[in-house]
């Protein structure tokens, strides 16, 4: 029993032995690439800095529009050069670096300008000028707080050798990154750290993307034979006869075996590279490659940087060039000339572009023609106009000596004017100026935090006092004659019109005064002008009363009375129309008057009163009845007619017929009868119808007489 347990145990314990071997391989085996990975680093041409360059990406990282982060403050400094720092304030996350003399810097005499790094001695990364900042290898970096970049430069001579060797690399597959970058540090040869190549810098400065620069910052490179070992020990191609490399990037190192890393690429000695530069934009751009002369080249388009606020269109080999050589749309190939080339990123601006102006000028001049004086308006005109690409509102103008409203829209390239005065005053005469600012402000229609920078102008002028001096108001009366003025003129000051008096107007006899007028215009009605009433109505320039004239109008006081009842005489025009009148001068009737003597006939109707047959003579005295006006009525005399009434008609009618005329006392008989009936008609038709009624019997009797003449004839 006691050796089979033994047994037993002994096979336990060699299988615990066995797990437990299996279980240490399988974690070498799970640790073997990290470490690999770490051994790598500390002899990468990285020098353990982390800026492995992956490839290319043709995906863009999103971004924020133009204007739409908070404000960050970008301060420049000189370092060792000349010139004042310079801060600006983006909010776009990021910008494009200017170059030193774009921001007024001089550089230290015989130093190359390297790039901008936030470190002063240039050490760390250095970011080249028209290259997007900040970037990074994902190139999606923004700027998160306020940062202050400093001017690197590669001044002339050596420094301390010890501090600036450095370890150079090979890039095995023959392209060239554009910096910030991360490679794989399998791409580089020497990749252990038994075979390393070695070599100096001038200065320990860190430089990419510049190429002639880094190689004129290059003390010491390994030599052909070095590198032609280390490639052959690697298994890389490289032939010094007919092949060469070239050195584009000087990293700081952070692994042991030195301080700086080089790394360069092997191209045939007689091709030539073909750069890409962003011109602006961040750096992910197609990566350099070299080619024969003569060879077609297909220009990547697809490969394309980013810029905020601006598009991408193409590819050009001029850096300023707005339109591209080779554009974004299908394939683009060039034939590969006999030098180095660049091509450069084109750009189309689509960030608005807001702009203000405005300006003030002086409307006319003083009235002397040198200064405005105390009470004398300046009048001023203020045009504000929008320079920018993009559409202000509300636009605002702010002036200490007028309120004017805002302007609700201001379109790209329009403008507004407002114009307005101000009185100069005392405190203005006193400072022997009015020096006036105004300033327009302005917001981005659809752009809330799109800064518009304000615009201001000014105008000054001269004010002061005039000299003292007169001028003169004359009074007249009109008419002449008609009153008296108390004093025909005063002389005044110009300015403040002292020594204006009252002055009063006395009409003459048969005048009364109507009031007192200037200019046809009436002033007051009293027949006193007071001063005050009068200075109201002076004549006035700008600055200063001038001649004026008085009148005191008179008029006839008989001219008056009869004057108001004219008026009403106008009604008597109706008489105009009263033209049935006129029938009355042809009233032919009245010619006959002459034979009318007829009528007188009409007395001898008294023979027929021989009814009183005791009175037989009186037919023959007719003309005699009127003298015996005492005559009583006949008993034939109708009943109301009077005794007057017959002896009007015997008068009336009595020595007008001679009584030898043939049928005359037919004629006479007539007319005693038509006399007799009018008599006794008449008293009851009335005054009226009785004139009518003898008129018409008139009219008969020359009827009855003109038919006798005729007879006669």
């Amino acid at each position: 029993m006691k050796a089979t347990k033994s047994s037993k145990s002994t096979r336990a314990f060699l299988w615990q032995r066995v797990a437990l071997v299996i279980a240490l391989s399988l974690l070498s085996v799970a640790l073997a690439p990290p470490l690999a990975q770490t051994r790598a680093k500390a002899e990468a041409p990285d020098g353990g800095l982390g800026l492995e360059e992956p490839s290319v990406s043709e995906t863009r990282p999103e971004r924020s529009p133009a204007g739409a982060g908070p404000a960050r403050a970008v301060t420049f400094l000189s370092n060792n050069g000349q010139g004042q720092s310079v801060s600006v304030e983006e909010t776009a996350g990021n910008l494009a670096l200017p170059l030193p003399g774009e921001l007024g810097f001089t550089p230290p005499a015989g130093a190359q300008f390297v790039g901008w790094s936030e470190d002063a001695s240039g050490a760390s990364n250095v970011y080249a000028a028209h290259v997007q900042y900040p970037d990074n290898a994902a190139h999606n970096a923004v700027l998160e707080s306020d940062v202050t970049l400093y001017a690197v430069w590669l001044l002339p001579g050596a420094s301390d050798a010890g501090q600036s060797d450095a370890c150079f690399y090979i890039r095995t597959d023959g392209v060239i990154p554009f910096s910030p970058h991360q490679s794989p540090a399998t791409l580089f040869v020497p990749s252990d750290a038994g075979t390393q190549l070695k070599g100096s810098l001038r200065r320990p400065v860190a430089i990419s993307n510049n190429i002639p620069l880094l190689k004129s910052n290059l003390a010491a490179v390994p030599s052909d034979e070095e590198i032609a070992a280390v490639c052959e020990a690697h298994k890389v191609p490289f032939d010094p006869e007919t092949q060469e490399v070239v050195w584009y990037a000087a990293l700081l190192r952070t692994a042991p075996g030195g301080q700086w890393n080089v790394n360069g690429v092997v191209k045939s000695k007689t091709a030539h590279l073909l750069l890409y530069y962003p011109n602006g934009g961040d750096g992910n751009v197609p990566n350099a490659r070299s080619y024969e002369p003569g060879a077609r080249v297909s220009v990547n388009t697809h490969v394309t940087p980013a810029r905020v606020g601006h598009e991408f269109l193409g590819w050009s080999t001029d850096p300023a060039a707005t339109e591209p050589e080779y554009p974004t749309i299908g394939t683009q190939t060039m034939t590969m000339p006999g030098v180095t080339t660049a091509l450069y990123a084109v750009w189309r601006d689509t960030t608005p572009h807001p702009s203000l102006q405005v300006e003030k000028v002086l409307v006319g001049g003083p009235s002397n023609g040198e200064y405005y004086t105390l009470g004398e308006p300046v009048s001023y005109r203020v045009t504000v106009r929008n320079t920018g690409d993009v559409a202000l509102g509300p636009v605002t103008l702010a002036d200490p000596l007028a309120d004017m409203p805002a302007i609700e829209r201001l379109e790209p390239g329009a403008s507004h004017v407002e114009t307005y005065r101000h009185e100069t005053t005392a405190e203005d005469v006193a400072a022997g100026q009015v020096e006036n600012t105004v300033t327009a402000t302005a917001k981005v229609v659809g752009h809330g935090s799109l800064a518009v920078d304000p615009a201001s102008a000014s105008v000054t002028v001269r004010t002061g006092e005039l000299p003292q001096a007169y001028t003169y108001v004359v009074y007249a009366p009109a008419p002449q004659n008609g009153g008296t003025l108390s004093r025909d003129y005063t002389i005044i000051e110009m300015r403040s019109a002292e020594g204006l008096e009252s002055v009063t107007a006395t009409p003459g006899e048969g005048y009364r005064f109507v009031g007192w007028y200037k200019d046809d215009e009436l002033v007051g009605t009293d027949e006193t002008l007071d001063a005050e009433k009068a200075k109201a109505h002076l004549n006035r320039g700008r600055a200063v009363y001038g001649p004026t004239m008085f009148v005191a109008k008179f008029e006839p006081e008989e001219a008056t009375e009869p004057e108001q009842p004219d008026e009403p005489e106008t009604p008597d025009e109706p008489e105009t129309p009263g033209q049935p009148e006129q029938p009355e001068t042809p009233s032919q009737p009245e010619q006959p008057d002459v034979p009318t003597e007829p009528n007188q006939p009409a007395t001898p109707a008294e023979p027929e009163k021989p009814v009183q047959s005791e009175k037989p003579a009186a037919p023959t005295t007719p003309a005699g009845s009127g003298a015996a006006g005492g005559v009583a009525a006949s008993d034939e005399t109708p009943s109301g007619v009077a005794a007057s009434e017959t002896n009007r008609h015997q008068s009336a009618s009595s020595g007008a017929w001679p009584s030898a005329l043939p049928g005359a006392s037919d004629a006479r008989s007539r007319s005693a009868k038509l006399a007799q009936t009018s008599d006794a008609l008449l008293p009851s038709f009335g005054i009226g119808a009785s004139v009518v009624f003898v008129a018409a019997a008139a009219g008969i009797v020359v009827v009855l007489c003109r038919d006798r003449f005729s007879k006669r004839r």
